[in-house]
This record gives structure tokens, C-alpha cells and sequence, in this order.
């Protein structure tokens, strides 16, 4: 049996990974692309497009992440098919009723076409993403990877050969870009609908079952999704800030930014759902000793990521120099890769794993309180871009340490002195980049992280092989 459970193991881990070395590959090819094919200003609304989109699937409220969380861990055959059924034909009923509505508004707004267009496509975009993430869920939660991976590699695949096509063929607007990601994203619904047939064109429940169950799945679900939603809404209050007081090639300049940052950052966290599940398998009274180890195993190579920047830095100048502001603020927010891994990759983790949910919800409020305030004063009094842009990656550090100190003070570790450390080599290789010629920086900063390893060079070994320990035991907990 553990042979069996561990081949499945394997199996998942080697898909998920497979799938997210593409989905990494295709986002540097689409960063390097894009802006280069479609000019500012078509860009700037492409990425406002994707900034809608990020937050318009919250419109579920909790709908999806109740079904998620209520039926994790049932095997796929031993599912209430009856219920799901009635539970999506109920959703896609409640979404083209709000959809249908928001569109009307967009449609007698006096908005500009082009954002009208944005809108509009948004709201087509949410009624076919929600349907497909509520499938998603639903293999992910039954332990389907396989199945879910090749929904997203589909998705990726798909993408990438609509960017070739866009190469061969010549320049494209922003709306035909639209109109291919909303093509791509029903295609995907299809396949997931074709993977979940039996519960797509099952039987249906009773009106008065379906109601109480939409309850139950909404009452579960919302405390999840309203602190996903608060955190992604901590950047989100400046890039909406930058929106509304610059004009759209200035957001769409910052957005690109923040995408190279986020091409980095979803590799990252997709090696993180492989590795780390494996580590919370451990009993309760080693949480505190693998957190330390699995921590400093983490960071080392974390720091070491913040050199890439050097490289990207001199390639993109050469091939978007029309992007050479954004790419002067970079510096400024490529630190942000530190604070949004450790989040992921060890603290969320640990807070859902002690069911600390409303802890990450207050930490994340408390994030959105100081956006505002933050940006009310580097926008509408400052009036100042630069303080706009370092603020994001001020309140993701914020939030990080605020989360990380509760959770250290659960466990009963002190672990100030290493934040501390952190957060100082964060400043040295922002203020050397910002100040000094980039060659020279590059030698700084690399001296300062060479100093840190060798300075903590049998700590680090140490940790290394502990968490080689914890693997080989993770093994037969499968």
C-alpha cells in the first residue's frame, strides 16, 4: 500500500511540476512578447484586462472554496454527485443573472470604449472562469492532479500557440487578445466539463436540498475567500490608485513590472506545493523544529533569487526599451519575490495547517487599512509615483513579518534576528540599485549574500540535513 501511494505521489509531483516549468516558460515568452508587439498603450489595457479579472472571481463569494474545502479529502467515485450537480447548475444561474446585470450597467456607463470593452469582457470572463475553477476544485479536492494539471497545461499550451501565431502573423490589439484568452478559457471549461460529465449531466437535487447546500458551501467558504480577497487587494488598492491618477500607460508600465515579479513568483510557489504538503504530514509536537529547518533551507536560495533580477534587467533594456521607466522601478518591487515565497511557501501553510484562518484574514486587514492610508497620502497628497510603487512592497513585507512573528510566538521560536537580516539585505540590494550603476551593485549585493551563507554556513547545513531527514519519514506517511 505505501509503495502504490507513494508511485501516486510521484506521479502528481512530476505533473505538477511538469506543468509549471511550461506555464514558466510561456510567461517569459509572453513577457517578452507582448510588450514588444502590441505598443504601450495596448498593452497597458491588456493588463488592465488581467487586473479586473484577478479580482472578479471573488463575485462567488465563497461559493467555490466551500465546495473545496467541505469535500476535500473524498475520493472522486464517493462524491454527493446529485448535490455538485445541483450546486453548479445553481451557480451558473446565479452568475449569468449577476453578470448579466453588471454588463447592463457597463453598457449605459460613460466610460470609454476601450475600458467599457475591458469591462464587458471581464464579466464574460468571470461567468466561464468560475464555472471551470468550481471543476477545478473538485478534482483537486478528490486528489486528481493528473486531471486538474492538464486543464492548466491545456489552458498554457493554448495560450503559447495563440502568442506564436500572434508572431507569424503580425501586430494584434488588445481586443483580440481578449477575445483569444476568453476562447481558451471556454475551451478549458469544456474539457473540464467532458473530465466531470457525470456530475455536468447528472440528476438533480431538490430545490429545497440545493438551497440549504448553497448555504452551507457559502458559510464555509467565505472566511477563505474574503482573506484571499483582502490580500491580493493590498496591491490591488495601488495599481487601482496608479489607474485612476496616471494615465494607462503608466499602470500598464507598473503592471509589467509586477508580471516579471510574478512569472518568478508562480515557479516558486508551484515547487512550494509540491515540497511543502509533504513537510505538514509530520506530527504536531515537530512543527516548530521543521519550520526552522524547512525556513532556513528556503531563504538561502531566496536571497539568491533577487540576483536574477541583474541579468533580466540588462534583457529586457536591450528588448523594451520603451519599458526602461518601468524597468527603473523594478528594482523597487523585485524584493517583493522574498516576502509573497515566504508567505506561501511556509507561513499560509502553517496557519491553515493550526486552522488559524482568521489570523491571516486579520493580518491581511490589516494590510488593506494601511494600502489606503498609504496610498491617500503618495497619490492624492504626495502625488508622488515612486513612493506609490515602494509602498506595495512595504505593506507585502509588513504583512509577511506581522504574520510571520504571530506564528513564531505560537510555536515558540524566536526568530526576530533573522527578519531582521532579511529585511536589511532587502534594503542593501534596493538602495545599491537604485543608487549605484548596476555592474557595481550586482558585485555589492553578491558580496553581501556571500558573507550571509558563510556566516550561517553550519546552521544552513544543518537544516539541509534535516529536512532530508523529514523527507525520507514524509515517505511513509503517504
Amino acid at each position: 500500500m505505501v509503495s502504490t501511494n507513494l508511485k501516486a505521489f510521484l506521479k502528481n509531483i512530476s505533473y505538477t511540476l511538469v506543468v509549471n516549468v511550461i506555464s514558466l516558460l510561456i510567461s517569459l515568452l509572453t513577457v517578452l512578447t507582448l510588450p514588444k508587439i502590441m505598443g504601450v498603450q495596448e498593452y497597458s489595457y491588456w493588463q488592465l484586462y488581467l487586473f479586473y479579472t484577478t479580482y472578479i472571481v471573488f463575485i462567488s463569494i465563497g461559493w467555490v472554496d466551500g465546495v473545496y474545502l467541505r469535500y476535500g479529502g473524498f475520493k472522486y467515485d464517493d462524491l454527493p454527485k446529485t448535490i455538485l450537480t445541483s450546486q453548479f447548475w445553481s451557480m451558473v444561474l446565479y452568475l449569468l443573472t449577476i453578470f448579466s446585470v453588471l454588463s447592463l450597467g457597463v453598457l449605459y456607463s460613460s466610460v470609454d470604449e476601450n475600458k467599457k470593452f475591458v469591462l464587458l469582457a471581464t464579466c464574460v470572463s468571470g461567468l466561464i472562469y468560475i464555472c471551470r475553477v468550481y471543476l477545478q476544485y473538485v478534482l483537486q479536492s478528490t486528489n486528481k492532479i493528473v486531471e486538474y494539471a492538464k486543464i492548466l497545461l491545456i489552458d498554457r499550451i493554448s495560450f503559447c500557440t495563440m502568442i506564436v501565431l500572434i508572431l507569424i502573423l503580425g501586430e494584434i490589439g488588445f481586443k483580440g487578445l481578449v477575445i483569444i484568452d476568453l476562447l481558451i478559457k471556454l475551451i478549458t471549461l469544456i474539457y473540464a466539463m467532458f473530465k466531470c460529465s457525470d456530475i455536468i449531466f447528472g440528476k438533480l437535487a431538490s430545490i429545497k436540498e440545493t438551497i440549504k447546500e448553497i448555504l452551507v458551501n457559502i458559510s464555509v467558504g467565505i472566511k477563505l475567500t474574503i482573506a484571499n480577497f483582502v490580500g491580493i487587494f493590498i496591491i490591488g488598492i495601488v495599481r487601482l490608485g496608479i489607474e485612476q491618477n496616471w494615465d494607462i500607460e503608466t499602470f500598464g508600465k507598473v503592471s509589467f513590472t509586477l508580471t516579471v515579479n510574478n512569472m518568478v513568483l508562480g515557479f516558486i510557489n508551484a515547487i512550494g506545493l509540491v515540497i511543502f504538503p509533504i513537510l505538514c504530514r509530520m506530527p504536531s509536537q515537530f512543527l516548530s523544529g521543521i519550520y526552522i529547518n524547512t525556513r532556513t533551507v528556503l531563504i538561502v536560495p531566496l536571497l539568491g533569487i533577487l540576483s536574477i533580477y541583474y541579468p533580466l534587467n540588462i534583457i529586457l533594456s536591450e528588448w523594451l526599451p520603451e519599458y526602461s521607466m518601468a524597468l527603473h522601478y523594478m528594482v523597487l518591487l523585485f524584493p517583493i519575490i522574498i516576502f509573497e515565497s515566504k508567505m506561501s511557501l511556509i507561513i499560509t501553510p502553517y496557519l491553515n495547517a493550526m486552522r488559524k484562518e482568521r489570523i491571516l484574514l486579520m493580518v491581511n486587514i490589516i494590510g488593506v487599512a494601511l494600502s489606503l492610508i498609504i496610498s491617500f497620502f503618495s497619490m492624492f497628497v504626495l502625488e508622488s509615483l515612486t513612493i506609490a510603487i515602494v509602498s506595495i512592497t512595504f505593506l507585502l513585507a509588513f504583512r509577511c513579518i506581522l504574520a510571520e512573528l504571530y506564528l513564531a510566538n505560537f510555536l515558540k521560536i524566536n526568530i526576530k534576528k533573522d527578519i531582521l537580516l532579511e529585511v536589511l539585505i532587502c534594503l542593501i540590494f534596493i538602495v545599491c540599485n537604485w543608487y549605484i550603476t548596476s555592474l557595481f551593485s550586482m558585485v555589492v549585493y553578491l558580496i553581501v549574500y556571500l558573507l550571509y551563507i558563510a556566516f550561517n554556513k553550519k546552521r544552513i547545513l544543518d537544516s539541509i540535513n534535516a529536512v532530508k531527514k523529514i523527507l525520507k519519514r514524509s515517505s511513509t506517511l503517504q
